[in-house]
């Protein structure tokens, strides 16, 4: 598996299902929890979820996920 490691992070696209969810719990933190109460759970997953492969961005120190986003292969 490719994986990139700069400073203090490293890329690297995911490779179980697990880690999609990761990325997509990411996303509804990051683009759908407005009004909603501190903490709510919630995963941000379309029909491209499939199509794409989903890149992840992790802390080395401590493996949390920073950033993530989708990569369409033609």
């Amino acid at each position: 598996m490719l994986a990139l490691a700069k400073g203090c992070y490293r890329a690297r696209l995911a490779g179980t299902g697990a880690e999609v969810a990761r990325a997509q719990e990411l996303r509804w933190r990051a683009f759908r929890t407005a009004g909603c109460p501190a903490g709510t759970p919630g995963r941000d997953a379309d029909g491209f979820d499939d199509l794409c492969r989903h890149m992840l961005v992790e802390e080395l120190r401590t493996g949390r996920l920073v950033a993530t986003f989708r990569l369409k292969p033609n």
